[in-house]
């Protein structure tokens, strides 16, 4: 996070500070720190793509926030992310951003297949040469 707040450091490096809140678990540390970014940002480029990353970070939270409450309301974990909306918790699993989808973790976190990786980029990273 301290190497992305240094002038002149490459936007990159906000998306990277932004995983490794994901695979920490620390996912409101996270979306403040890109949000700090945002606002510092003049480059309309920089804010597109720190605002699609901070949507994706809130939709993770706020799901795995629904995992919990599922976990209050029955004593046990989801089984997947459909559970919920069986449930009546959540209304329909949101879409992800970067066009994956959310899925339920073993652990009980919630992920994208997405990677937060746009799907273009996607598509032509695994395309067969």
């Amino acid at each position: 996070r301290l190497a992305a707040e240094r002038p002149g450091a490459p936007y990159y490096l906000t998306g990277l500070a932004a995983r490794f809140s994901l695979y920490g678990a620390d996912l409101e540390a996270g979306i403040a720190f890109l949000e700090k970014i945002l606002r510092q940002s003049n480059s309309p480029r920089i804010k597109e793509y720190l605002g699609k990353r901070i949507e994706t970070l809130k939709i993770l939270a706020g799901l795995e926030e629904k995992v919990s409450e599922y976990r209050k309301k029955t004593g046990e974990n989801p089984g997947k992310l459909q559970d919920l909306v069986e449930a009546g918790i959540i209304g329909e699993i949101p879409a992800d951003p970067y066009g994956g989808r959310f899925i339920l973790l073993d652990s009980g976190r919630v992920y994208t297949t997405s990677k937060m990786v746009p799907e273009r980029v996607r598509k032509k990273k695994w395309k067969k040469k």
